[in-house]
């Protein structure tokens, strides 16, 4: 990256500026340039992107603002750590920093560009100033030392200021935050640190806690840990260097005392340090062995879900009274906020109403069409046009920003909107040979997702016996799988697609491409299966401790070979061929954790068992899986989209929900 001020100044005296540093790590895509403005008064503005894109949203030229030119190319390569433009005026004592701008914000952040605005500066440094001050006096963290006092042998690690703006679930601004991180990428295997693993929680699991909470009558709580990392002591002797522009009282250099962000070991000290006073704090608390991040009591007066995410935490249980009890103790060990029932996680809108829980991006997806100028845009009816065959461009088009479009995508399709999963993962397939084509579809996904913008993902109670789910009734879990057979069109290998309902609201979901090219449409749907069993193997490990289950798991597969297959009823030549790995399923039956089964409705089931009946052929329409493996119809897709819960708030949500209200 290369960064520099040109040689040529504006015609206006620039003595008392000098220009310190500059950091750059912006997530984006080629090269931008920045400028520095100065008022009439010499007091440096925000830096503004003076390239044509949308992200910042207006032009500072012609305002009157006079031009320190810095050019920023930034090597799209790498994985953005922070970002950090930074200035200084020579007149420390008046101006001991301009506003140092930094965000952390993705690309085309609108909401982070609006926060950069000039008339925010002074609120963006009392932020500094706040995360300063809580480091040094209320933290303990930074012990304030000369540079001329660190250790003989120590080197210093600088550390970095990051800049955010929180949101809330409607994408308005809650707070500015400034974070003082270290740069842990300087630090020294085997002299700053050692074990670095920390576990952290799948979405699957959220979802798992949120549908528990509906059908066992439980109340779902959320905990946030403020600054959790500064929360322990650190093992190593670790010395820092505060960021250019930023001095405490005179001094610039510091040991560090606690951990702060950035650091290696950060994740690793805060999770075993929250889960030894997790698992001590109740002695009937158990952890469990498969999400080390879930936490549960169950017996019969009392019944607790615990999921930790970092700093966030999700609470489900039927006593208020010991979940108070439980938010006190936390907060008197580590200050933490209660933010009553769960509204918001991972920027996951959660709304509870009708014995149902509603999740949203709305805000996100709504921001995100404004960012990529598609506010007045045709809503489109499908995500990908049926019979769509893209190919790989021949070389990338790195003027497109086809892959940070196509992470927002994929992070909204895995939190809640799974009837994008398969456009999504099919696009997946062309992020270093991608074109104009490859855009375009891109930007229908997200066409798509305007005409669909107030539909949400539906959690719904299970309609069981007796009327709400006790810790001691076997829940009903069942999986659907389906493949494409050779749906690719450059490498003919299969799609294959995975749908798993717990109590009847989707848990798991997935599209993905096999990894082998199969020879038969058995083969794919084997494979398929191969796949869905080891979801199920996950969910029994983690249900099995906190829930009972129904066993055997029905897997449905609109494929009699594959299910004859699985059974271990056929072997002959025209199977032999098929890799022993796929057949993991075989071994799932026997244990007797699932059977495949067609699509068929309890009764007919009963009806067989009772020689009442035979057994009948479903056609593949009603494998709610199809819609993960290709491109759909209008009336298929729409019918597999409502099966996965994925529905409009005025016209799909039925009287029936009535019920339960956590």
């Amino acid at each position: 990256m290369a960064c520099g001020a040109h040689d040529d100044p504006p015609p206006r005296d620039k003595t008392n500026w000098k220009f310190e540093d500059t950091e750059t790590h912006f997530e984006t895509h080629g090269p931008f340039n920045f400028e520095l403005f100065a008022d009439e008064d010499n007091h440096i503005l925000p830096v503004c992107c003076t390239s044509n894109d949308s992200c910042f949203g207006k032009e500072w030229a012609g305002l009157g603002y006079y031009p320190l030119f810095i050019e920023v190319t930034v090597n799209t390569d790498k994985e953005p750590e922070a970002v950090m433009v930074c200035a200084r005026a020579a007149d420390a004592q008046a101006y001991p920093y301009c506003v140092v701008l930094l965000t952390n914000f993705t690309y085309m952040d609108v909401a982070a560009g609006k926060a950069l605005a000039a008339q925010d500066s002074a609120k963006w440094l009392e932020a500094i100033q706040a995360e300063l001050e809580a480091l040094v006096k209320i933290k303990k963290a930074l012990l304030m030392i000369k540079e001329e006092d660190v250790p003989y042998g120590y080197k210093l690690l600088d550390m970095s200021l990051v800049l955010r703006v929180k949101l809330d679930k409607y994408r308005q601004l809650l707070k500015r935050k400034a974070r003082i991180c270290a740069k842990g990428n300087k630090q020294e295997y085997g002299v700053d640190y050692l074990d670095t693993f920390a576990p952290c929680t799948q979405l699957s699991s959220v979802r798992m806690v949120i549908i528990l909470a509906l059908n066992l009558g439980l109340t779902v709580y959320h905990m946030d840990v403020g600054t959790a990392f500064l929360n322990f002591e650190l093992d190593e002797d670790l010395y820092v260097r505060l960021p250019h522009g930023l001095q405490y009282n005179g001094y610039r250099c510091a040991k560090l005392l606690k951990a702060v962000y950035g650091l290696k070991q950060g994740g690793k000290e805060w999770f075993e340090t929250r889960d030894a006073f997790i698992m001590a704090y109740d002695s009937r608390m158990q952890r469990s062995n498969v999400e080390p991040c879930l936490y549960y009591i169950r017996n019969e007066e009392l019944s607790v879900r615990i999921l930790a995410y970092v700093d966030d935490y999700i609470v489900a249980t039927n006593d208020k009274l010991w979940y108070d009890t439980f938010f006190k103790s936390f907060h008197a060990k580590y200050p933490c906020k209660d933010l009553g029932v769960l509204d918001l996680v991972m920027g996951v809108g959660v709304r509870w109403a009708h014995g149902a829980a509603y999740l949203s991006q709305s805000g996100y997806i709504t921001q995100m069409i404004e960012t990529y100028g598609l506010r007045d845009a045709k809503p489109a009816s499908l995500p990908m046009t049926v019979g769509s065959t893209l190919t790989p461009s021949d070389g990338k088009n790195s003027s497109l920003p086809c892959c940070a479009l196509l992470g927002q995508l994929h992070w909204i399709a895995r939190c809640t909107r799974p009837d994008i999963m398969a456009a999504v993962s099919a696009l997946s397939r062309f992020c270093t040979t991608y074109g104009e084509e490859h855009f375009v579809a891109l930007k229908q996904v997200v066409r798509y997702l305007k005409g669909t913008l107030d539909y949400e993902m539906v959690m719904r109670r299970a309609s069981m016996p007796g009327g709400l789910s006790s810790d001691t009734t076997a829940l009903p879990v069942c999986i659907y799988t389906d493949a494409d057979y050779a749906g690719c069109k450059s490498t003919r290998k299969s799609t294959s697609g995975i749908a798993m309902f717990l109590c009847g609201s989707l848990v798991i979901f997935s599209s993905m491409i096999q990894r082998c090219v199969s020879l038969s449409t058995t083969e794919a749907e084997i494979i398929a299966m191969s796949e869905g069993a080891r979801e199920i193997k996950y969910i029994l490990n983690v249900l099995d401790s906190i829930v009972n289950i129904h066993k055997p798991i029905p897997m449905y597969c609109d494929n009699q070979g594959a299910i004859n297959l699985a059974s271990d009823y056929v072997n002959n030549s025209r199977s032999k061929h098929i890799e022993v790995r796929n057949m993991y399923i075989r071994e799932q039956v026997k244990e007797g954790n699932t059977e495949p089964l067609y699509i068929e409705s309890m009764y007919i089931r009963e009806q067989v068992k009772e020689g009442n009946t035979e057994p009948l052929y479903i056609e593949s329409a009603d494998n709610t899986s199809d819609i993960f493996t290709k491109p759909l119809p209008l009336p298929a897709f729409q019918v597999h989209r409502e099966r996965l819960g994925i529905m409009n708030l005025e016209r799909d949500v039925k009287p029936e929900l009535e019920g339960h209200h956590p």
